[in-house]
């Protein structure tokens, strides 16, 4: 299987699957089916003259795939928020009322993508940006602002009102770095009033950095400097604190954040917004979940939680 993989590697090829040929598999799916051959069979031996790609003749399809989540048994908001905003999307290139030189639009229902309070939940492909929060009455100007131009968001010769909606939805962009998302999104966005937003992303002017203690479940505090702003998570997992993880990345998919936040052993707590709905869903998959449990996604480093954490008040991690 590695030898495999290798071969292929040079050829921006992948390799999921392998069998052994004394193992026959329960069924080919190489086997000819109304006389034509579906896959042609590749292996090691057909893969060590590389020259044999050179006769291939690839070309990027034109359609605009648009996806949209409605996987209602992942979660109910995708399935009715994300149904009714396909629905809308369908009638609207049915009756052909966007008024726009569009090229062929495939639209399709998809499964989960991850981001369910970011109900409905659009995908723009091949462009690879997603857009979150999109309803159904605003679905209609919303895929004519995503068709008025074949280029991704930021490229393509829109207008204001159009780069307004579409930038005001949009989640991120495929291929890109968290950083690279951010930066792309505040050199490129423009605001209501129809101006660039100028928000300095060069790091000139740092953040000013302040302290605050973890506590391992064996009882070792941490004590790491941390810009304003930041998540408790971002924090933690930067410096490999162990029980945090944020397998979603802060997404409100996961309890790998899972932290605890007890009064001080003067009886001080911080000032903290109170856990969301979201939070408080996730917070059950949590374990060894209690009554001061909290999602480090959720919990920003503030001035307050600097000074709770110099008077004794720490923030405990989990076991697991």
């Amino acid at each position: 299987m590695l030898d495999f993989i290798l071969k292929m590697k040079p050829h921006r090829g992948s390799v999921n699957i392998s069998y052994d040929p004394s193992l026959p598999p329960s069924s080919d799916p190489l086997e000819p089916s109304q006389g034509e051959t579906l896959v042609q069979q590749i292996n090691i031996s057909s893969l060590k003259d590389p020259s044999f790609s050179s006769s291939l003749s690839l070309s990027a399809g034109k359609a605009r795939h648009i996806y949209v989540c409605t996987h209602g048994t992942r979660d109910c908001r995708c399935g009715t928020v994300g149904t009714a905003v396909y629905d809308r999307f369908q009638a609207c290139l049915d009756l052909h009322s966007l008024d726009v030189d569009a090229p062929e639009v495939q639209l399709r229902m998809i499964g989960h993508v991850g981001g369910h309070k970011y109900a409905g939940n659009v995908l723009d492909l091949p462009n690879g940006d997603w857009y979150g929060s999109v309803t159904a009455d605003d679905a209609p100007a919303f895929l004519r602002a995503l068709l008025s131009s074949s280029e991704a968001l930021g490229v393509g010769s829109r207008s204001v009102q159009d780069d307004i909606l579409l930038w005001s939805k949009w989640r991120g962009r495929m291929g890109m770095t968290n950083d690279e998302q951010l930066a792309y999104y505040e050199g490129q966005a423009i605001s209501s009033a129809g101006t660039p937003f100028a928000k300095d992303i060069s790091g000139s002017q740092k953040a000013a950095l302040l302290s605050i203690t973890f506590e391992t479940h064996e009882g070792n505090k941490v004590i790491l400097s941390a810009e304003k702003g930041r998540t408790l998570m971002s924090v933690a997992k930067e410096k490999e604190l162990p029980g945090i993880t944020g397998t979603c990345g802060g997404n409100l998919e996961c309890a790998t954040c899972h932290v605890y936040i007890e009064p001080s052993a003067s009886g001080y707590m911080p000032q903290l917004s109170p856990p969301s709905e979201e939070e408080e869903d996730m917070l059950d998959y949590a374990l060894l979940r209690s009554d001061s449990s909290r999602l480090g996604c959720q919990i920003q480093v503030t001035e307050e939680l600097a000074h709770w954490c110099s008077g004794g008040g720490v923030i405990k991690l989990p076991k697991y």
